[in-house]
């Protein structure tokens, strides 16, 4: 045991004690090939430097070479893409394009509708426990979020726009709520 502890610590001094060198001899060759001026001569000096210290051998960088210009070029014949979007046909549909990313005024802020109420016409449940509800305006929402939350048919409810497009539906005279999506 003590024979392999000896061996041991002999190795380890003399590989801690070779590092200093090696890299002192690495940093300065590698500032000399930082030095040279000649992009393909600068790399070549890498290139060498990196295959001395690696032992692995890596074919040299060729120069590149312009090629020369051609005289007479071939140009592909070059066929007009397809439409593929269908066409506006009336002026109205041309205006809505991507209105909301306009800003808005504050007078049309207050006329925007921000929040409805409606009564719960009918409940159903999903495979996964999800609240799937219809109101007595014929529009149908889906519970996005797994949360607890406890619905009656016949219940009053207020559906409200949040952030980033998301709408809430909350009961009437509660804080809590859920998120939902429309389904209808």
């Amino acid at each position: 045991m003590k024979n392999y502890k000896k061996k041991m610590a002999v190795l380890l001094s003399s590989c801690v004690l070779s590092v200093p060198v090696f890299s002192a001899e690495i940093s300065t060759e590698l500032q000399q090939c930082a030095q040279v001026t000649d992009n393909f001569a600068r790399l070549t000096c890498f290139d060498k430097l990196a295959i001395k210290h690696s032992g692995k051998t890596v074919a040299p960088a060729k120069a590149a070479v312009p090629k020369p210009p051609k005289s007479a070029e071939i140009v592909a014949p070059v066929s007009k893409p397809k439409p593929t979007v269908k066409q506006a046909t009336t002026s109205k549909e041309v205006d809505e394009f991507a209105k909301n990313h306009l800003a808005r005024t504050s007078e049309q802020r207050a006329q925007e509708l921000t929040e409805i109420s409606a009564k719960i016409a009918k409940l159903d449940k999903t495979a996964r426990g999800l609240w799937k509800i219809s109101l007595d305006n014929g529009q149908q929402w889906q519970q996005k979020e797994s949360y607890s939350f406890s619905l009656q048919v016949g219940q009053d409810v207020v559906l409200s726009k949040g952030a980033l497009g998301a709408i809430y539906l909350s009961k009437v005279g509660s804080n809590r709520r859920i998120r939902v999506r429309r389904l209808k």
